[in-house]
């Protein structure tokens, strides 16, 4: 049996020049599937970090206004006046919890006795609670999230002091 051999020198010319193209071509590739990989992830993380600041701007904002609708309900005679009765008062603080995405509002005394203004009225303590000392200093204080014993879901607490 007889070996088969290119004898032009033209298919060995092509040859070569086909595969060191090729080979040039696959290189080329994988560098640019590499700096695509790297760009990728440059952008996703500068696409999450303006995610993030925007979303904590937004939560910001929504906190900063939660703490501004307190005051304004601090400041509401409803919750000083005695010429308006207790039933008066809670449906009036049930209502604005309800209309502002609230569970309940509370007054309490300058001991830190306080009260739910619903119709169940629970009585507690608050005087050890952070919140509850920044109002008697004349502050506002929000806490940060944590779970509600009662109803097992995430609250915040937004304490600021109203004046008789």
């Amino acid at each position: 049996m007889k070996k088969s051999r290119v004898k032009s020198i033209k298919i060995l010319i092509m040859i070569g020049g086909f595969l060191v193209i090729s080979l040039i071509c696959g290189i080329i590739l994988i560098i640019s599937s590499i700096l695509s990989k790297r760009a990728f992830l440059d952008q996703v993380d500068t696409d999450m970090m303006v995610i993030s600041k925007q979303t904590a701007e937004k939560f910001s904002e929504e906190m900063s206004d939660k703490e501004d609708f307190v005051k304004e309900l601090a400041a509401n005679p409803i919750l000083t006046n005695n010429t308006y009765s207790e039933d008066v008062m809670i449906s009036f603080f049930e209502a604005r919890a309800k209309k502002l995405g609230f569970i309940a509002f509370y007054k309490s005394d300058k001991k830190g006795k306080g009260k739910n203004l619903t119709k169940g009225a629970d009585y507690f303590d608050v005087s050890d609670q952070e919140f509850y000392k920044q109002a008697m200093q004349g502050k506002t204080y929000t806490t940060p999230f944590s779970t509600d014993k009662v109803t097992g879901k995430k609250i915040f607490i937004v304490g600021t002091p109203y004046y008789t």
